[in-house]
């Protein structure tokens, strides 16, 4: 009885990991337009070397961490990095020649457009920079008060201190004020 048992579990199992490999390629996740993409054969193209630079990127990582937990030499660190480096180069100037090709240089820029046409908005970096500015103007003031309360210096360690201060906060000492 426990034999039968033991061969039913083991005959799960085995039909529960061999699935996916009789079920097709088809990814859980896709959708209708990743589905038609990948019958385009440049598209297909374009996002196996999207999946490679990745995977590169990743090797490059785990190459630096091995290296910095001392696991690979000088020597060894320099030549897969190297190799590693080339690799991606060439991965990244084939997509940009397939996305030269296609008319699509830079697929973020044109999506953040289209957000911001769809928003009616011109340009958001106008409006940070607009904000970046009144954030500068609002510290100044702060700043410069700042730096007025603290024109006093400790005689015996040079420590700055504030105006109101009576004695260091860094020695103790007594203040001259």
């Amino acid at each position: 009885m426990e034999i039968l048992i033991a061969l039913a579990i083991s005959g799960i199992t085995a039909l529960f990991i061999a699935l996916p490999f009789f079920l097709g390629s088809r990814k859980e996740g896709t959708t209708e337009i990743e589905t038609n993409n990948t019958a385009n054969p440049v598209m297909e193209r374009l996002n196996n070397l999207r999946v490679r630079k990745e995977s590169l990127y990743s090797a490059i990582r785990d190459i630096d961490l091995d290296y910095a937990l001392g696991k690979l030499t000088v020597e060894d660190y320099e030549e897969l990095r190297q190799k590693y480096r080339i690799e991606a180069a060439s991965v990244l100037r084939e997509i940009e020649d397939i996305t030269k090709g296609l008319g699509t240089v830079d697929l973020d820029a044109g999506i953040e457009d289209e957000i911001l046409k769809s928003r009616g908005t011109s340009s958001q970096v106008g409006e940070d920079e607009e904000i970046e500015n009144e954030i500068l103007m609002a510290r100044k003031p702060a700043l410069s008060e700042f730096a007025a309360q603290t024109e006093l210096s400790c005689p015996e360690c040079g420590h700055e201190s504030l105006k109101d201060d009576l004695f260091c906060s860094k020695c103790g000492a007594k203040l001259n004020g």
